[in-house]
């Protein structure tokens, strides 16, 4: 079987680190044996997938069906990416063509976690306390930050304690922040999960 003789050059600066909760689109071209830029009139499509899809979103970018033939052929070389989770991964851009094997090219990536930190309260003006007394209640705030150490917004934080019987955790929706409720002496733990809207 004759092997698809087609390349995949990657255009621009393709990120080599990406964020969670981050996107960044990219751009391929297709070069021939002689390096010529292959077009989507000589039949060939272009897939795109994650080599590990629980720490990056991978796919193709798709148009509003009202796009010229050009237009179609400058979406199907872009790819969107989103950052899920901490980890390595590969975009991979497959090239497919009737009558030949498909061929994978695949380019690293590495997806950084978010930093989730406590931060000051409105409330109390100071971080979050070490104690509360019986029946008193207090506000707590969290800081997301990437790895770049900027704020990322629009997540959606779900809290818990490790004891609610003992501390109550009411997250406020829309913000960083909860509320805390003592009920009963004894230790208790908060946890703070972090995921996008939807995910």
């Amino acid at each position: 079987v004759q092997a698809l003789d087609i390349a995949v050059q990657a255009i621009g600066a393709w990120p080599d680190t990406l964020s969670a909760a981050a996107t960044d689109t990219l751009e391929v071209r297709l070069l021939d044996a002689h390096g010529e830029v292959v077009s989507a009139t000589d039949g060939i499509r272009v897939r795109w997938t994650s080599d590990d899809p629980a720490v990056a979103a991978v796919r193709g970018l798709q148009g509003e069906g009202d796009e010229s033939p050009a237009e179609l052929e400058r979406l199907e070389r872009q790819g969107s990416i989103r950052g899920l989770s901490g980890g390595p991964t590969e975009v991979l851009v497959t090239v497919e063509r009737d009558g030949f094997p498909s061929r994978t090219t695949s380019f690293p990536l590495r997806v950084e976690g978010l930093t989730v930190v406590p931060s000051d309260s409105a409330d109390l003006g100071q971080l979050w306390p070490d104690s509360i007394s019986i029946t008193d209640t207090a506000t707590v705030a969290v800081s997301v930050t990437d790895f770049r150490g900027d704020p990322v917004p629009g997540l959606a934080l779900t809290w818990t304690s490790s004891s609610p019987q003992s501390l109550q955790v009411t997250g406020r929706p829309g913000t960083t922040e909860a509320l805390l409720t003592a009920r009963r002496a004894g230790p208790a733990e908060v946890t703070v999960l972090v995921a996008e809207p939807g995910l």
